[in-house]
């Protein structure tokens, strides 16, 4: 297994590469025939994995097979790929690795790429009734765009990724736009009006129906349950996620079951038990309540306010965070929220080759004045120091990208 993974890791270094002709080619050459399945396709800067994961339940609790394809991943590889929530095996793995690998190497293909492949193959081999399709990064040009789906969904758009989408939010969002595809029906979370006109557009250019979910109305009770309509009919049921955010991420999720409801039915019985068993790794997580610890992969401006927002329903003494930022992100702005959010946070390095240097996080945080940092030169060290001051009572929030939680679970969990 260590071979497979060291292969695929290995082809992170072809970069980046935006375009589709590189998977057409791998999927032709391979005779893979991903016209036979079953797409809902999402894309959007913030909730693509929360709504990919709350669909997934949905229709897995209904009696589906269903295919989800999310990235990145936080501690296996495999969670990337899975069929009724459960992740394809090693052994699976390395079967259709070794199927696509001649075909890889050809065409000199991405990381995602190779990704994006293996996943439609296995999901073939598993012979499933619907794949969950998560873009990895943009719309238009990423490799996932070689499908057809039954559904489109973008959630919302912001600030992310500049260095391939380019600094302006119309634009963006003209790249999201680019799964939007003619006829198929495209439901958007987005609730700024200048953003979600230029998917409007798209949409009706293509003719396309279009749905807007803002209109949508749930109801958040003292006691966590929620209450909405489904197919006109009034229902209240648990909800299992935590984050106000996550509520906006099932208006989607709702229009998109109703929609495809002549196709793949879906009782309120089916839905509120769906509900009830929700759970998405590394979105407001809770995996220790003494010390109580929260995980969650906030890794951009829109998702930081998010999480800010969020933490003021949480009633703790004192709030510890430990993060890390990369630095091909805007980390200068991601340190700035950060810095609202707690007076003591503890910064290191996340083993990534994206990380941004220890020494460059030090002379930027102090140039800033960010007295609330403390630099560290691993989560493990940054976490033994936190624990040395956690009280009962007080909260220790993990946060700033997957590749953060990645490490703190592996240095510091496990």
């Amino acid at each position: 297994m260590n071979d497979v993974l060291e292969f695929l890791y290995s082809l992170q270094f072809s970069g980046i590469k935006l375009g589709l002709q590189n998977i057409k080619n791998l999927l032709e050459y391979h005779n893979i025939d991903y016209k036979s399945l079953k797409f809902i396709h999402i894309a959007g800067t913030n909730g693509k994995g929360s709504t990919a994961n709350i669909l997934n339940s949905i229709y897995s609790y209904s009696g589906y097979k269903v295919g989800l394809f999310t990235s990145p991943h936080i501690t296996s590889f495999n969670e990337r790929i899975r069929v009724n929530g459960e992740m394809i095996t090693d052994s699976e793995l390395s079967s259709v690795t070794s199927k696509l690998k001649d075909g890889i190497k050809r065409f000199n293909t991405t990381f995602f790429e190779a990704t994006t492949a293996i996943a439609i193959q296995y999901f073939i081999e598993r012979n499933v009734d619907l794949v969950i399709f998560e873009t990895g990064l943009g719309g238009r040009f990423d490799s996932t765009n070689i499908v057809d789906p039954i559904l489109s969904i973008i959630t919302t758009i912001g600030y992310d990724h500049q260095s391939f989408l380019g600094n302006s939010i119309v634009g963006i969002a003209k790249e999201k736009a680019g799964i939007i595809k003619r006829g198929v029906p495209l439901v958007v979370n987005e609730e700024n009006k200048l953003i979600s006109n230029i998917f409007k557009s798209k949409a009706h250019s293509l003719k396309s129906p279009f749905y807007l979910t803002s209109g949508r109305k749930i109801r958040v009770h003292k006691n966590g349950q929620i209450s909405f309509k489904f197919n006109g009919e009034p229902v209240r049921s648990n909800f299992s996620l935590n984050g106000k955010f996550q509520i906006k991420n099932f208006r989607a999720v709702l229009q998109s079951v109703e929609i495809l409801n002549s196709d793949f039915p879906v009782s309120v019985v089916q839905l509120k038990k769906s509900l009830s068993n929700l759970y998405v790794k590394g979105r407001m997580e809770e995996i220790s309540k003494d010390p109580w610890i929260i995980l969650d992969a906030a890794h951009n401006q829109e998702g930081l306010n998010n999480l800010k927002e969020e933490l003021k329903s949480y009633d703790y003494k004192n709030l510890y965070l430990i993060t890390g930022v990369l630095k091909d992100k805007d980390y200068g702005k991601i340190l700035k929220i950060l810095s609202t959010i707690s007076n003591q946070i503890a910064i290191f390095p996340p083993f990534n080759k994206r990380s941004l240097d220890i020494n460059d996080l030090k002379t930027y945080i102090s140039r800033n004045g960010y007295s609330q940092f403390n630099t560290f030169q691993s989560s493990r060290e940054a976490f033994r120091q936190i624990l040395r001051k956690y009280c009962s009572g007080d909260l220790i929030l993990v946060t700033g990208s997957h590749f953060v939680l990645s490490d703190f679970i592996s240095q510091c969990i496990n």
